[in-house]
């Protein structure tokens, strides 16, 4: 981060008395540890991958986007996090967390109702200083709506004027029994499953060499038509299966050629989908149906609670999702148990509304 953006973040950090230290690596990965924090959005390896991914632009790395984080204090103990990625400093700036719009702090489940609205208030106290600072005039948060953490956030956010807009995201609990989840996905899948299972080698890997990883990365360049991500995020995406913070389900033909791919991050809890890529010229064959069962059982073997599979994408959402995407969301939906509702709110940042601290408490 750059001496100037710095100290317009402390700036910032101090007029909404919002007590935190900045990028101390160490704590944060304390504090989710001990916080049990299920969403790979606030950890450390996945805030840098965000950060250099949007540093890669039409095959060129740039150094656009500056990535820091809040590590949230209540009398010096650490409570929570607030993740932000500042892009375009100094000229034309914008910001939100990792590679989409700003996300709510996470904060330690323990914390009493009063607590967190107060710490939350601070929290936008600060986004609006700093908007301020970078001449930003509307800012939007994103986030999924998780019943009994997400209210004081959404209010907060009301309260200043945001228009909630819904979409729909797909989950599958991997509470299930295997037997049980098998009914539960669409009923072709299960043939499509036992069909790849004959036609192909299917591997699960829980550690990758540089060979292995090549062959995954080779693979997606020749599909996509270009480089979608610096050799860099894809080093970073290697780093994280061999850290246990991810892993890999492969597939190969008899000839022994990889011909689909796919990575999984997760914490202690939950899962997402984080790249994946199958030859085109088997799209009418079942590759991805078995990556995701495949993946799915390790899921389950290794303890995780919940897979987040992605946007449901229907055309009908505001969005306006294009026919590749609800496509895509189509085929989620059949693997999926469950839904919740994403909201995204833009508020606008009028005079009068960057300090929120004379609100008080309610």
């Amino acid at each position: 981060m750059s001496d100037e953006l710095l100290g317009l973040v402390l700036a910032a950090q101090q007029a909404a008395n919002l007590e935190a230290s900045i990028n101390d690596d160490e704590r944060l990965d304390e504090f989710l540890a001990y916080a049990n924090c299920p969403y790979i959005e606030y950890t450390r390896w996945m805030m840098d991958f965000h950060c250099e991914y949007l540093n890669f632009d039409n095959g060129q790395v740039t150094t656009t986007a500056k990535r820091f984080y809040l590590l949230l204090k209540i009398n010096n103990q650490s409570v929570g996090v607030l993740p932000v990625v500042v892009k375009n400093f100094p000229h034309n700036s914008s910001f939100g967390s990792n590679a989409g719009p700003l996300l709510p702090p996470f904060l330690l489940p323990s914390l009493s109702r009063k607590q967190q609205r107060k710490i939350l208030q601070k929290c936008l106290s600060f986004y609006h200083q700093l908007a301020a600072h970078l001449n930003i005039k509307q800012l939007c948060s994103q986030f999924i709506f998780t019943p009994g953490e997400s209210e004081t956030w959404y209010n907060l956010l009301l309260e200043q004027g945001a228009v909630p807009k819904f979409s729909q995201e797909l989950y599958c609990d991997l509470s299930h029994s295997q037997e049980r989840y098998l009914s539960l996905i669409r009923d072709k899948y299960r043939s499509h499953i036992r069909k790849a299972a004959k036609l192909w080698d299917v591997q699960v890997k829980l550690a990758v060499n540089d060979e292995l990883y090549q062959q995954f990365k080779q693979l997606h360049i020749e599909v996509v038509g270009f480089k979608t991500r610096s050799d860099h995020t894809w080093q970073q995406l290697q780093d994280a299966v061999n850290a246990n913070n991810a892993f890999c389900v492969f597939v190969f033909d008899n000839l022994g050629k990889m011909i689909g791919a796919a990575q999984f991050s997760h914490t202690q809890a939950q899962a997402v989908y984080s790249v994946g890529v199958y030859d085109r010229s088997l799209f009418d064959q079942p590759l991805s149906h078995i990556v995701h069962y495949r993946a799915i059982e390790q899921m389950k073997a290794i303890g995780l609670k919940r897979y987040h599979i992605g946007a449901r994408c229907h055309p009908s959402e505001w969005m306006q999702p294009s026919d590749k995407e609800s496509q895509i969301g189509h085929f989620k939906e059949g693997f999926a148990t469950e839904s919740l509702f994403k909201v995204t709110l833009d508020w606008p940042l009028a005079d009068g509304k960057h300090d929120l601290r004379g609100q008080g408490e309610r």
